[in-house]
């Protein structure tokens, strides 16, 4: 009798450690954040190298969604709450832009991070605020390299109505805005090398408008149409980038010290490619709100690809305990966990919904202001009380 007690323990405590790492230190943690990029890493017919080598390597969600715009999916991402918890729908535009700002009071990520002894940086697109109270330095990140607002151009001249500022100082940026980003995140790795960091590294590639190097354009295969072909050299752009980051991390002999996250804000637009999936940016259907997503973490996470639904406002719980296992998780915050998924365990649901308002409508379930709400349980979907099955095309929607 004593054995067989002796071997259920055996498979329970294995169960167990299935559910969360045993690591030996909390890690640094590296989240970059792709524009527009929605459909597969790897999947736009041009070479990524860097990118692709950072999924093979760890673990790829083959099914995580994300918000269907820019503002609400940074929202969801930097807060692990649903973007509609927190009144944002849409991005701002007009007038708008002047007063929108990620509410003051919620916590980010950067905040929870930096009270658990974290050096935080931000390197690329924040797009949550131009107001003062708004910016980045007061919403839990101390050091940064950032532009305020989207559409930066790639190459200089700076656009003067969206300036780059290096630590909060405005300053001029005569480097390709994708270069300029990766190096400076490089630059705060390398920095806090001896430290525990989180850099987050919201690229503005691959988002309109397209520009790129002559040499960028060179490597542009001669299979790519003309009219992807700019968009192609802007993702090779953002793979270099990425690639400058992974170096960065092996020169220092952090790689395996390093939780680096790699996922796509929203669906594609224009030239870039969703796959077989219907809709893009800006839609509720599948191409508007799955994304490209990808976990490595050498020496912890073995490769795989998990099928199970999850969603980006999960990066908040994710990284909070991996920094700070057994802390515990605002109450307000809807992520869940993904390392017992990651290290091939059971977790429990993600909540995956986003909620967009269609301007002029105002129809239920999100508020009597708002309508739009999507969201998926189990092996279907719902939008707005009607049911539908998800299909490769979302035939049956």
């Amino acid at each position: 009798m004593e054995r067989y007690v002796v071997g259920a323990l055996f498979f329970i405590c294995m169960w167990l450690s299935s559910q969360h790492p045993a690591v030996a230190a909390p890690p640094n943690i590296v989240l970059i954040v792709a524009d527009d990029l929605g459909g597969t890493i790897g999947g736009q017919g041009v070479a990524t190298p860097n990118t692709s080598a950072l999924a093979a390597g760890g673990v790829t969600f083959a099914t995580a969604y994300a918000s269907p715009v820019c503002v609400p999916s940074r929202t969801k991402i930097l807060t692990g709450r649903q973007e509609q918890e927190l009144g944002v729908y849409v991005n701002p535009t007009g007038p708008e832009i002047e007063t929108f700002g990620l509410p003051v009071g919620t916590p980010t990520i950067a905040d929870a991070l930096r009270g658990q002894g974290y050096a935080t940086g931000i390197f690329g697109k924040w797009h949550l605020g131009v107001q003062e109270r708004f910016r980045p330095l007061n919403r839990g990140f101390q050091e940064g390299h950032y532009v305020l607002q989207s559409d930066a151009p790639y190459l200089p001249p700076n656009d003067p109505q969206n300036p780059f500022f290096h630590d909060g100082v405005q300053v001029e940026e005569t480097r390709p805005t994708t270069a300029a980003f990766a190096a400076e995140a490089a630059a705060f790795i390398h920095r806090h090398r001896a430290d525990r960091f989180f850099a987050y590294v919201p690229f503005s590639a691959v988002h309109r408008p397209y520009a790129c190097t002559a040499g960028q354009l060179a490597r542009v295969p001669a299979s790519i149409p003309a009219k992807r072909r700019t968009f192609a050299c802007v993702l090779i752009g953002l793979d270099d980038g990425v690639g400058v980051i992974l170096d960065q991390l092996r020169q220092d002999g952090l790689e395996r010290a390093t939780l680096v996250v790699f996922l796509g804000d929203n669906g594609c637009v224009a030239a870039c490619l969703d796959g077989i999936l219907r809709g893009g940016k800006g839609t509720q259907y599948e191409g508007g709100v799955r994304v490209p997503f990808a976990l490595s973490w050498p020496g912890t996470l073995a490769p795989r690809v998990v099928a199970t639904p999850i969603s980006t406002a999960d990066l908040f719980t994710t990284f909070l305990l991996a920094a700070a296992p057994g802390t515990a998780v605002p109450a307000a915050v809807d992520g869940i966990d993904l390392m017992p998924l990651a290290t091939g365990g059971i977790g429990p649901p993600s909540q995956l919904a986003s909620a967009r308002q269609r301007r002029g409508d105002h129809r239920p379930p999100v508020d009597p202001q708002h309508g739009a709400f999507v969201g998926r349980e189990g092996d279907g979907r719902k939008t707005e009380g009607h049911s539908f099955c998800p299909g490769a095309r979302d035939e049956c929607e």
